[in-house]
């Protein structure tokens, strides 16, 4: 009996176990929902009839720091050790770039850096894809993964070229999986679960057919290797990630056994057929800011969360004490009314029954305390401060009797925090160059 979907789940819950050790699979979500302005707790009895406001200067401040990073357009240029001219090669990789949306992807990564940490690309070869000729038919394609769908062997080290393994857990369509699967696998053993392990708290509609798929890379004989599992089904058997060189160059009018060499007419378009392994995974692990001993990095939601509940709350205590003194309170002796309803309408006429004529007045009320108001704004200038978003980094407010070189001395002041973050996501694009190579080398024909 094949064991590899019970060593790819032990690998699965291992790497969830981890998440959790650390608080990823709390603090992510958690993340998220602040992000998203979902900033209260459930109300309790003490809490129901509190005002909830919510100034989000978290979607703010990341907005700011995302812009600040994707400022500069960033494209990969490949350069070469001898002097050959690369022009053709860089050509090709901004029309790769451009068919897979890698602008659109790297907003995405960036996004998901800001708010969770790290962001991780997924460069795969999809057979049923449409683009530039390659050895077989078909594309490169890249998707971004969510922190907390991946798992490393071991996630205390940072560089994802030296992990041992790298997991990637999805949920997929039953009805793909199955036609996914190797041929002489049986595709009704791969049945629909639950998702059991959801973090966000995402709702499947009903009547879709969901499981669970475990791929997983790994390396053998310094060659990178797949394999896909459910929880009781095998998927793909481990099977290199480079292209069948054998059957393409049978596809091409080749027999198994010719050899190409320098002296073939098409020698440029033969050669290709040489590469046949793939020694880097598929994947990119980028961070927003480093953890320490840990490839999950650390985000900037993070840090801002406790100040982000201090500006809601004391905005909240404002607004209470604002809707409790909105409507005069009165003191009435017994039968001074005689039935009559104060309303506050304008211009109202309420009779005092009492002989002594004091049964009817209103209370002193307490005067509004500009305090909160005046930490709530120190709190939110700290805030900005601190972080490097400041209105001289984001051009709100710039003083009107500045000169033009002032000004723009200010902004470059103001990018200096900004430049370590932008200098890890260029690290980022710096390891997508060498692995979309590695992509040209094995699958396409113009390289």
């Amino acid at each position: 009996m094949n064991d590899t979907p019970a060593r790819l789940w032990k690998f699965y819950e291992n790497g969830l176990s981890y998440q959790n050790s650390i608080g990823l699979t709390k603090k992510i979500p958690e993340f998220v929902k602040f992000w998203e302005g979902k900033q209260w707790a459930a109300p309790t009895e003490n809490t129901k009839t509190l005002p909830r406001p919510v100034v989000n200067i978290i979607k703010m401040i990341c907005r700011s720091k995302k812009a600040a990073i994707l400022s500069n357009n960033v494209r990969l240029v490949f350069e070469s050790d001898s002097d050959a001219n690369m022009d053709r090669l860089n050509r090709f990789a901004d029309y790769i770039c451009k068919e897979i949306g890698q602008k659109k992807l790297d907003k995405k990564a960036v996004d998901d850096g800001v708010k969770k940490g790290p962001y991780f690309y997924h460069y795969y070869w999809d057979a049923e894809a449409r683009g530039k000729d390659g050895i077989t038919s078909g594309g490169v394609r890249c998707e971004i993964i969510d922190a907390l769908s991946i798992f490393f062997a071991n996630p205390n080290e940072c560089d994802e070229q030296k992990q041992k393994w790298i997991l990637i857990a999805s949920r997929e369509d039953v009805s793909s999986v199955r036609a996914k699967c190797d041929e002489d696998e049986d595709p009704e053993a791969i049945k629909a679960d639950e998702d059991k392990d959801n973090p966000y708290g995402t709702v499947e509609q009903d009547g879709e057919e969901l499981c669970t798929v475990l791929t997983r890379y790994f390396r053998k004989d310094g060659e990178v290797y797949f394999e896909r599992a459910t929880r009781s089904a095998v998927v793909n058997k481990p099977k290199p990630i480079a292209p069948d060189i054998k059957a393409a160059r049978m596809a091409l009018g080749y027999d198994e056994e010719d050899e190409p060499n320098d002296n073939s007419p098409d020698v440029k378009n033969k050669s290709k057929l040489n590469v046949a392994k793939a020694p880097l995974y598929p994947i990119v692990a980028g961070v927003y800011e480093i953890r320490e001993k840990c490839i999950y990095g650390i985000g900037e939601i993070e840090g801002l969360i406790p100040n982000q509940k201090a500006i809601n709350f004391n905005l909240a205590m404002l607004l209470l004490n604002a809707q409790e003194n909105a409507w005069g309170k009165y003191i009435v002796h017994p039968g001074a009314l005689r039935g009559q309803s104060i309303t506050n309408k304008p211009g109202q006429v309420i009779t005092d029954y009492t002989k002594t004529m004091n049964g009817v007045r209103k209370m002193t009320e307490q005067t509004m305390q500009k305090l909160p108001l005046e930490l709530v704004s120190q709190l939110l200038q700290m805030t900005r401060t601190v972080t490097g978003a400041t209105e001289v980094m984001s051009g709100e407010i710039i003083g009107s009797n500045m000169s033009g070189s002032a000004i723009a001395q200010l902004q470059s002041q103001a990018e200096t925090p900004i430049s370590e973050l932008r200098e890890n996501f260029h690290e980022a694009k710096r390891k997508q160059g060498l692995v979309l190579a590695q992509f040209f080398k094995l699958f396409y024909s113009s390289k």
